[in-house]
């Protein structure tokens, strides 16, 4: 029937971190934006997230240094909500 097969014309699947945390994160990680875009570069990856915990400060250089090399920024966070912060039971 047609020219190739359809197992040859799909493309394997790329690999995207979608949980991933900077050294904005305290006490989580050391990873800087610079060495993270360059190994996502390494490995050839079409997009990244961030997810800091509980701030963004990351977000603006991943972001532009991800558009400059050609890679898809996805931004999140990691955020914890809670109804009242005064209100504690022993065991919080």
């Amino acid at each position: 029937m047609g020219g190739g097969s359809r197992q040859s014309a799909m493309q394997e699947p790329a690999f995207v971190h979608l949980h991933l945390h900077t050294a904005f994160s305290l006490l989580t990680s050391t990873v800087r934006v610079e060495r993270l875009i360059a190994r996502v570069q390494e490995l050839k990856m079409p997009a990244v997230a961030l997810t800091d915990q509980g701030n963004l400060f990351a977000a603006i250089p991943f972001y532009t240094q991800c558009l400059k090399a050609g890679i898809k920024p996805l931004l999140g966070a990691q955020i914890y909500v809670v109804p009242n912060r005064l209100d504690r039971t022993e065991r919080q």
